[in-house]
């Protein structure tokens, strides 16, 4: 009887740790299917699979388009003719079709986005801040014209392009016509318009490309103030 017993107690713990054991590998396996990209890897932060270049779908298995040059607007070499929020469908978007669905995409996922909220709350700033959001509209759209006229152009070029001409056009808006106007002055004369410019981009401020331009804008505004008290000081 005693025998009994002990094999009996020897037993039923073995079977439960099979049961938990097996009840885990379940799980894991659980999270593995929800987590799986075939072909990019899987965002904690978006909950979702961020695909490679080329693919596309919910767990990156579908091949994407390949990025090809379609036609656009016969005004979209000059953003100042209609200047609007819109030239990053009208145009960029359509430039380069096939990267609606890649995860370099920019046109619409970044530039129209944040080019839209800076416009709908315009009248959040004030009059300087109001012109250097204007300004920076413009020459956003200006610095991606040139990668319109490249034949090589593709999803990965046109968005590091994007983001290199940010931090110049923060600094520097309109530098022939208005040199003084900049996200480095609004700091200094109205700092209550670069809390709503981080407010309106908090969204976008994680990333690795935002955290680059803001340190590039931040050095931006060091030399320009460096060379001011260098003018002021020895009067060149």
């Amino acid at each position: 009887m005693r025998i009994a017993v002990l094999l009996l107690a020897a037993a039923v713990p073995s079977a439960l740790g099979i049961r938990v054991k097996d009840g885990l590998d379940e799980a894991d396996r659980s999270l593995r299917q929800q987590w799986y990209c075939k072909n990019g890897s899987w965002d904690f932060w978006k909950f979702m699979c961020v695909c490679k270049p080329g693919w596309k779908g919910s767990r990156c298995t579908e091949e994407a388009e390949k990025p090809i040059f379609g036609k656009t607007d016969e005004n979209c070499d000059d953003p100042s003719l209609n200047l609007s929020c819109d030239w990053y469908k009208r145009c960029l978007a359509n430039h380069l079709p096939g990267c609606r669905d890649d995860e370099k995409e920019y046109a619409v996922n970044y530039g129209f986005r944040f080019c839209s909220a800076f416009t709908e709350q315009l009248e959040s700033f004030s009059e300087r801040g109001q012109l250097w959001v204007e300004k920076v509209k413009l020459c956003l759209q200006r610095a991606l014209v040139v990668t319109m006229d490249q034949p090589t152009s593709n999803c990965t070029i046109v968005r590091a392009h994007a983001f290199d001409s940010h931090p110049e056009c923060y600094v520097h808006p309109d530098p022939e016509n208005d040199p003084d106007l900049g996200i480095c002055e609004l700091l200094h004369q109205n700092p209550s318009d670069v809390y709503h410019i981080l407010r309106i981009t908090r969204s976008a401020l994680v990333s690795s490309e935002s955290a680059k331009q803001i340190f590039e804008t931040a050095i931006g505004c060091g030399n320009k103030w460096t060379k001011g008290i260098f003018e002021a000081a020895f009067g060149r």
